[in-house]
């Protein structure tokens, strides 16, 4: 787990290697209490905003120190990438929204969205703070699980009142609680959870490729200077 603020500016970095770009934003749409994906800056030297995107189908996973992907293809242009995230705009900051249980209860305002690590990264829970609850522990944030759908009332964001039983101090074992919070919502709605994201792809066996197969996956990847290498070297390269 990680919260959202802690991803910007890190970099995206693809299988080959190549640090491509650095996460200049995360894109959360609240009324569906999802992650849309990422705006992005350069690197380097000639830093500043790029005009390319990067959107969840096309993203590998999120990790504690770099987001990956597979090629720089993954990246697309803001003309082409969906309104949700090319005009992502503080309209779609949550950042210190109200949140109010069904019940009516004012649980605090949000701080930050907390991001489940690895494939299938997803927005699970918010950070609060402002609220007598929060007071009464001194200043300290909490953390709430998210559902897996999530209701706006107004300038409010709603979760279900069972989310009080499921409060965190922390983000230390803050993934089983959402898991044991959504889980509890399913058997109250009767309806089946969402299943795990698919696991990622194990890697290929490539000791038994010959030296083309090895170079046409290279040629996918992008590596450079792939053509002069030896079958040895596009092995080690490719690890």
């Amino acid at each position: 787990m990680a919260r959202a603020t802690e991803l910007i500016g890190l970099p995206v970095v693809t299988f080959a290697g190549e640090d491509i770009a650095e996460i200049k934003d995360v894109v959360y749409e609240p009324a569906h209490g999802g992650l849309v994906g990422f705006t992005l800056n350069k690197r380097g030297f000639f830093r500043g905003r790029l005009k390319f995107v990067l959107t969840m189908d096309a993203l590998h996973s999120v990790g504690r120190d770099a987001v990956m992907v597979e090629t720089d293809a993954a990246l697309a242009d803001t003309s082409d990438a969906s309104d949700a995230i090319a005009g992502a705009s503080g309209e779609r900051n949550v950042i210190g929204a109200a949140v109010i249980t069904d019940g009516g209860k004012q649980l605090g305002t949000v701080t930050d969205v907390v991001v489940s690590l690895g494939p299938g990264a997803e927005a699970v829970g918010y950070e609060l703070g402002g609220s007598p609850i929060t007071e009464a522990r001194g200043g300290r944030p909490l953390y709430i699980p998210l559902p897996e759908q999530l209701a706006v009332s107004g300038e409010a964001l709603m979760v279900p009142g069972e989310v009080e039983a499921f409060v965190h101090d922390d983000l230390s074992g803050f993934g089983a609680a959402v898991a044991d919070f959504r889980a509890q919502l399913h058997r109250e709605s009767g309806t089946p959870p969402a299943p795990d994201p698919a696991p990622a792809a194990a890697a290929p066996d490539r000791s038994e490729m010959s030296r083309p197969e090895l170079i046409e996956e290279a040629r996918r990847r992008n590596l450079e200077g792939y053509e002069t290498m030896t079958r040895a070297e596009l092995l080690a390269a490719l690890s």
